[in-house]
């Protein structure tokens, strides 16, 4: 996957998680939003405000489950 298109899809899904709180339908910390990245899945950390949520916060997992060392701990 781009570079780009990463990016983009990690903006999408601050966007998805902002509007889940911001309608009530996920308050606080809690939900989770994911999508499929070329060989792995990016999700929202756990822990997090989605108010306070920014693109870099957002979490690579490998298909091995794999995430790495300095990464925010994806939620589950």
């Amino acid at each position: 996957m781009d570079r780009r298109d990463e990016q983009s899809l990690r903006t999408a899904l601050v966007d998805t998680a902002c509007a889940m709180a911001d309608s009530g339908l996920s308050p606080g910390k809690s939900g989770n939003v994911s999508a499929r990245c070329g060989d792995g899945m990016l999700i929202t950390p756990t822990g997090v405000p989605y108010a306070d949520l920014c693109p870099a916060d957002i979490v690579f997992v490998d298909a091995a489950g794999r995430v790495a060392e300095d990464a925010l701990r994806p939620s589950s």
